[in-house]
């Protein structure tokens, strides 16, 4: 029997990102984004497995995240963000962060809610 796993809140999103790799780099966009993972659309498939950067624009900002492919589609590819220190998971709380506040165009509320003041661990709302 499988064990069922709900998936992460994400933010539905339109930003500018390029996926970088080995040697290539492609350009795409990212249409949703949580703690975990993200989804790409991008004009060629990658092969599942391969790990890469991920290079995002937002606010006039280069957010740059560890990511493997997870899976692909026609398309678009669902990526596993890989953060290999607290600074890499900070920055994906951070960006979250920012998605979340009333100044932006896609606002939406988390739940659980993830607080940056607390290391980047849900808080009960």
């Amino acid at each position: 029997m499988h064990r069922f796993e709900y998936r992460n809140p994400r933010f539905s999103v339109d930003l500018p990102a390029q996926l970088c790799i080995a040697n290539e780099t492609l350009a795409g966009c990212c249409t949703d984004i949580g703690i975990k993972g993200m989804r790409l659309d991008l004009p060629s498939n990658v092969v599942p497995g391969c790990q890469g950067i991920v290079f995002l624009r937002y606010q006039n900002q280069t957010i740059e995240l560890k990511a493997r492919v997870a899976r692909i589609g026609p398309m678009h590819c669902g990526l596993e963000l890989v953060c290999d220190s607290r600074a890499e998971q900070s920055t994906v709380v951070h960006l979250l962060a920012m998605l979340e506040t009333p100044h932006s165009r896609h606002q939406i509320s988390l739940v659980p809610r993830i607080d940056a003041s607390l290391g980047g661990r849900p808080r009960n709302i």
